[in-house]
């Protein structure tokens, strides 16, 4: 008995250590508060079933919720208590797998606590599966390597199960299946007795536990967000075009930028980067590649430290440490590859998580090195080296932790008191307004959507609904579906907190009175007296006369092009909105054929591939499509044109593959006639939704004048200022104060009539707040106009009238 205490005693030390040490180093978090609502926003809209949990990978965050409600301290707990788990199972794994208890001990050490990886914990409510994962993966591991001890097949089966559980958590665990895989090539490769039909065999049974999972996983459908990551849409596009040498070459670069920061803290390459690229005079090359050359070249030096010691007893294992790490960041480099933006970003904080599998290669390599010029050495005073990295971590994780408390987590619980001050009563119809450029607003509603019967007993199950567009407020309000003293107004600041501003809006609502002025095409507005967020109307009434003439293609296009801008309508297959049903009203589709070019007048897709169809309104004889997107990452790439007669039945009128124009003219092969003309973006740029500005279609009649251009806006253009015109366009100008260098173009033009006669038009003026900026809610105004033709004619301007488009009457 006493010899297998004191054979057992340094086990015990060793794990309680670890506990010591994981407590000292992440305690602090318990301290802290939710992020901003990435906890909640795993719950929001799913449902809490079997499929719906794993969907959105939130069975520890449901679980967590069950348990304590809206406690954060809960969360963060059970963060801490995952990762102490998962490491005090590494700890036992590696005793078992390397047969020494010092190498399995000190790399637990290293990996307990670690700034390496400090976001699993630091925002470790958010990512607790982590945790749990790697635990799943451990035990795995630690089953796999009885079995292979003893071939008893209750180990292997217990092998086989927490495979597929970690699979099931997340699918990056297939990762396993390599690590085995390098298991075997490595510490347990004998070549008298190697076989590879054997190895095969062993494979099998987890690559058949792989299979089952995946079959699984396609049943229940893919995880929700797939694709909302802008590195993943650069994959799916890219593997989308083929583009495959692309992709290898974002891996490659991927792969260098994480493993540099896995070996060297990455705040120090953050400040040798900004330093060289200082005295560089912000050279692109290092902003752009500093950190992925600096990893390969520690790739290298890594490699060149394995030859040298390739004749060591520790080769098998360092050989297996290093090739654990290279495998987790190879995935992790497949899985989120780097674009330009990204590799020209600083590392952040908060993703630091990529690195908590491979860090497990690192804290194995380093106690394998050290333990190894121990032997060599044997000095004592090494010892001490142990004690200082591990004493530097806890106070490296204390310091960040209590950076953390000061700033991110007091303006959260700032929040909450300033909210409750500002709101001390709310009706349980409320609904939300939130100025959209308030920093950091949109995050603490959605948070406070969940949290809110904690401080509002009356809002249990009472559903929130929240809105960044004051149009949307006011449009409601004139249906009846919100009133608008139940609307919370909320405006933010993280230096003053929440403010009510209610109050304001309703005086600004009653004071505002329709402008009317007569027989001028410029004008200026009340000072003070239209704020951008409110939505207007402006009426113009006119009379035109053409004067002039034109040749006869162009005559012939504009005809086509004012039947196309007259009848034709578009339906798309999915707009980014703030709600289904509910895009932003900068995006509409409708934007896409209002012949207005500019940011004020897009669409954005909401789906891969988007879709836009174009309705003519009757069977016409067409040769061509054309685009308008911006420069940027949401410009189609690979695409296809589709017509059909009625709507059901289509043909492929154009193909194209990667696309670099920001804007182009595809011309059919032959004239088609058709009704519906459809555009199929597959891929963009770099994978992200699709953005189109116009869309239209040029009509048999108009071919010969479109083929004198190559840039559809200039075709536009110079139709529009053609003169002889049998219809035409106007540009109304209006002026804002407060505009800065990178304000939109304030124009809009609308169809005008040149045939003498007196007309009316109205339209929407395209200006809300998403076109102001931080700290301006109401204090941006339109203050004046200017109505110009855009083509040879003669305008008569016999009134303009602005007023809000909606008639809001309870503002008292």
């Amino acid at each position: 008995m006493n010899r297998t205490i004191r054979n057992n005693l340094p086990i015990v030390l060793y794990c309680l250590l670890l506990i010591a040490v994981s407590w000292f180093a992440w305690s602090g978090v318990l301290s802290f508060w939710f992020f901003s609502g990435y906890e909640p926003s795993w719950l929001m809209g799913v449902p809490p079933t079997f499929v719906g949990l794993y969907r959105s990978h939130a069975y520890v965050y449901f679980l967590d919720y069950k348990l304590f409600g809206w406690n954060p301290a809960g969360w963060y707990a059970t963060a801490l208590i995952l990762h102490t788990l998962a490491s005090l199972s590494l700890f036992g794994y590696l005793y078992a797998f390397t047969k020494r208890l010092r190498v399995a001990g000190v790399a637990a050490l290293f990996f307990v606590a670690s700034p390496v990886y400090q976001d699993v914990l630091t925002w470790g409510s958010f990512n607790s599966y982590y945790a749990l994962l790697l635990l799943s993966v451990i035990v795995s591991l630690w089953f796999y390597h009885c079995w292979r001890n003893s071939f008893k097949k209750r180990f292997l089966f217990g092998s086989l199960f927490f495979a597929f559980l970690a699979f099931f958590i997340r699918e990056s665990a297939l990762t396993l299946i390599g690590i085995i895989f390098l298991a075997e090539l490595t510490v347990y490769y004998k070549a008298k007795t190697f076989k590879l039909s054997k190895l095969f065999k062993r494979m099998l049974l987890f690559i058949v536990v792989a299979l089952v999972y995946l079959i699984v996983r396609h049943f229940l459908g893919a995880v929700y967000g797939d694709f909302s990551d802008d590195s993943v849409q650069l994959r799916m596009g890219l593997l989308q075009d083929h583009l495959y040498l692309r992709l290898a070459w974002r891996v490659v670069l991927a792969f260098g930028r994480h493993f540099a920061s896995l070996w060297i803290p990455y705040q120090w390459l953050n400040a040798v980067r900004e330093f060289l690229v200082d005295i560089t005079h912000g050279s692109l090359f290092l902003q752009k590649y500093f950190f992925s050359v600096i990893g390969w070249t520690v790739a290298g030096i890594l490699g060149s430290m394995l030859y040298r010691l390739r004749k060591t007893n520790i080769f098998p294992f360092i050989l297996f440490a290093f090739g654990w790490s290279v495998l987790w960041i190879s995935i992790t480099s497949y899985a989120i590859p780097s674009s330009d933006t990204v590799l020209a970003q600083d590392y952040f904080w908060n993703t630091r998580r990529y690195m908590y599998y491979a860090h497990v290669g690192a804290s194995l390599w380093w106690s394998l090195l050290f333990w190894e010029l121990y032997e060599k050495m044997r000095k004592p005073g090494l010892v001490f080296l142990i004690v200082f990295v591990v004493l530097t971590n806890i106070l490296w994780l204390r310091t960040i932790e209590k950076e953390l408390l000061e700033t991110i987590h007091a303006r959260s619980r700032a929040f909450y008191a300033s909210f409750q001050k500002e709101f001390p009563k709310i009706s349980k119809d409320y609904s939300v307004y939130q100025y959209p450029f308030s920093e950091g607003l949109n995050d603490y509603l959605y948070e406070w959507s969940f949290v809110k019967e904690v401080f509002y007993p009356n809002l249990e199950n009472s559903q929130f609904f929240t809105e960044n567009q004051l149009a949307r407020i006011l449009e409601k309000v004139s249906k009846g579906v919100y009133r608008l003293d139940d609307v919370l107004f909320v405006g933010y600041t993280a230096a003053s907190g929440v403010r009510n501003e209610g109050a304001r809006v309703k005086e600004t609502l009653s004071n505002i009175q329709p402008f009317e002025t007569y027989g001028v095409d410029t004008a200026m507005f009340p000072e003070g007296k239209f704020p951008v967020e409110i939505p207007y109307i402006i009426t113009v009434g006119y009379s035109a006369t053409p004067y002039g003439s034109t040749d006869y293609e162009t005559r012939q296009f504009i005809e086509d092009r004012n039947l196309f801008f007259t009848n034709a309508s578009v339906i798309v297959a999915a707009t980014m909105s703030q709600r289904e049903g509910e895009p932003f009203l900068h995006l509409l589709s409708a934007n896409l054929i209002d012949s207005n070019f500019g940011n004020r007048s897009g669409w954005i897709a909401d789906s891969i591939p988007a879709v836009a169809t174009i309705d003519l309104g009757s069977q016409r004889s067409i040769g061509a499509l054309w685009w308008n997107s911006q420069e940027g990452v949401r410009v189609p790439s690979s695409y296809r044109i589709e017509t059909s007669l009625e709507g059901s039945k289509w043909e492929t009128a154009a193909s194209i593959r990667l696309n670099t124009k920001i804007s182009r003219i595809d011309y059919f092969k032959k004239p088609t006639v058709a009704r519906f003309v459809r555009m199929n973006i597959d891929t963009t740029k770099t994978g992200a939704f699709a953005y189109l500005d116009e869309l239209g279609v040029i009509g048999e009649r108009g071919i010969s004048f479109a083929k004198r251009y190559e840039d559809p806006r200039r075709m536009i253009h110079d139709s529009m200022a053609a003169s002889g015109q049998p219809a035409g366009f106007a540009k109304f100008s209006w002026t804002t104060s407060l505009n800065t260098s990178d304000t939109p173009p304030q124009e809009k033009s609308f169809p005008v009539i040149p045939d003498g006669m007196v007309h009316e038009i109205q339209f929407k003026l395209p200006e809300m707040e998403i076109f102001s900026q931080r700290g301006k809610f109401f204090k941006k105004f339109i203050t004046g106009f200017t109505i110009d033709p855009m083509s040879p004619f003669y305008i008569n301007i016999k009134y303009v009238t602005l007023k809000p488009q909606y008639e809001i009457t309870d503002t008292k």
